[in-house]
Parts: structure tokens; C-alpha cells; sequence
């Protein structure tokens, strides 16, 4: 009788087993595609740094923070300050690399904005099933947004330099999928995240506080399911999403745009110097 039940059981847990290692084989089938596709953007991130922003200032920004330790001020450049936070990550490598180690950056940051909109393209169109992430519910329409974004020229070209461009496709397009996130949630876990990924865009680049105040709107209209503990008809807990976001976001602004500041009396220098005065 005993030994009958453990052959039924055994046999009964063959199927489940088949099929985790199918799941298992198609997995690893999958990520051997995915590291032969981004074979071509791997081996162009080798190419030497030769575009023109890259070596006007943002490789000499990162020299100087890994020679100095610091954050100096650099008058001998054409634009002496900026928003800096890519040129930081960059300086970090060159402390074990070389210059085209820079190129990494942003080659990583293309394929994490390429995991982003498979995630939220999945997510968007299947529901889960049975505790499996939404976005893999749906696995074509996953790939089949990474795709369109990883196959695109303008993305390959600049995925493979020192441009800022990846990393703030990276920070706007989270900060999109975390409000999306949020309206259809009421997460503050999301909601916070959508406040620190479109900071840290405008900590990239300028035109990183076009998109936090994009987002910043999208915050000030009531999410479609709202947390359990907020007014779902007031405009209470609109009032206090909107304050979590912009501490959340001064908290990563500040740092940068304190110190532009602090360095030149301008939060944008060099622009708007009929505003706050000449640089």
C-alpha cells in the first residue's frame, strides 16, 4: 500500500515536472536570443568615443570627477556646469576602464528602457496568472515592444556612445510606467518611484523637467483606483499625492540644481540669463 502511494505520487508530479523544464529550456532559449541580438549593439559600444557632445564635455566631466574625487567647476569647457548625474556613473567606470568602458552606460541603460516597455507593455495587455509578473502573460507583446525600441537606428547609434539620451529614455520612461503604475494602483511605492525616476531625468538632462512636470500632471489627476485610505471624491488625497511627489523629487533635484546655484546663480545655466541675471 505504501509503496503504491509513492509511485502515484511520483507519477503524478512527472507533469509538473515536464512542464518546469520545458519552461526552463524555453527561458534559457530565450535569453541565449536575447544575448545574440544585443551581440551587435555590444560590439559597437567597442568603437572608440568619437562623437561630438561625448568628447566635448561629457568625457571630460567624467575625467575630472575620477581625478579629483569631486564635482569641480570646469571653465576651460564649453559649458563649464551641468545636471551631471550621467557623467557621474561614467567617472565610476573610468576609475577601473578606459574611455570606451563609458559606453556601457548607456548601452545598459537602452536595454533596462527595452526591459521597462516590456514590462509595461505586458502588463498593460494580460493579466496575471497565477502569481506569474503580468508582463510575462503575454510574451509577444512583451518582446514585440522591446523590439520596436531596441531595433530603432537612432537608438542603436546612440545606445553605443557617451550621449545622455539613453539614460533619460531610462528615467522618463520609469517614471511613466511607475504613475501609470500608480493611477491604476493607488502604490505609494509607485507613486515615489515616479517621483525619483523623473528627478533623476532632469538630473540627466534639462529637458528631463519637461517630463517631471508632465508627470508631476498626471500625478494631479485622480488615479483610476485610489488607496483604500484616501478620498476617492475629494481633492485630499490628490493634494497629498501631489506633496509626496514634489518631496520626493525636490529631494533628488535639489542636490544638482543647488549646486548650479550655488556655482552660478542659475538653476539653468547658461540659459535664461534675462531671468536670472548674466552668467
Amino acid at each position: 500500500r505504501h509503496w503504491r502511494a509513492f509511485l502515484l505520487a511520483r507519477l503524478q508530479r512527472r507533469p509538473a515536472r515536464r512542464a518546469a523544464s520545458r519552461e526552463d529550456r524555453t527561458w534559457a532559449l530565450a535569453a541565449a536570443g536575447g544575448a545574440l541580438l544585443l551581440t551587435p549593439l555590444f560590439l559597437l559600444a567597442l568603437y572608440p568615443p568619437s562623437a561630438f557632445d561625448e568628447t566635448l564635455y561629457h568625457l571630460p566631466y567624467a575625467r575630472a570627477f575620477a581625478a579629483t574625487g569631486g564635482l569641480p567647476f570646469l571653465p576651460e569647457l564649453r559649458f563649464p556646469v551641468f545636471p551631471q548625474l550621467a557623467e557621474t556613473l561614467s567617472a565610476a567606470l573610468l576609475l577601473v576602464a578606459g574611455d570606451v568602458s563609458t559606453h556601457f552606460v548607456a548601452l545598459l541603460a537602452t536595454i533596462l528602457t527595452g526591459g521597462v516597455l516590456a514590462a509595461w507593455a505586458g502588463a498593460g495587455l494580460a493579466a496575471p496568472r497565477g502569481g506569474v509578473p503580468a508582463a510575462l502573460a503575454s510574451p509577444f507583446v512583451a518582446a514585440l515592444a522591446a523590439a520596436l525600441w531596441l531595433g530603432h537606428p537612432i537608438v542603436a547609434f546612440l545606445g553605443t556612445t557617451g550621449y545622455l539620451e539613453p539614460l533619460l529614455a531610462l528615467f522618463v520612461t520609469a517614471a511613466c510606467w511607475a504613475v501609470a503604475r500608480w493611477r491604476a494602483t493607488g502604490e505609494r511605492a509607485a507613486l515615489a518611484l515616479a517621483a525619483l525616476f523623473g528627478a533623476s531625468a532632469a538630473d540627466v538632462k534639462y529637458f528631463g523637467l519637461f517630463f517631471l512636470a508632465a508627470v508631476a500632471a498626471a500625478v494631479l489627476c485622480p488615479p483610476s483606483r485610489p488607496p483604500a485610505d484616501a478620498d476617492p471624491v475629494g481633492s485630499r488625497a490628490r493634494w497629498h499625492a501631489a506633496a509626496t511627489f514634489l518631496a520626493v523629487a525636490a529631494a533628488f533635484l535639489l542636490p544638482w540644481y543647488g549646486r548650479l546655484v550655488a556655482l552660478t546663480g542659475n538653476p539653468l545655466f547658461p540659459f535664461l540669463p534675462q531671468l536670472f541675471g548674466e552668467n
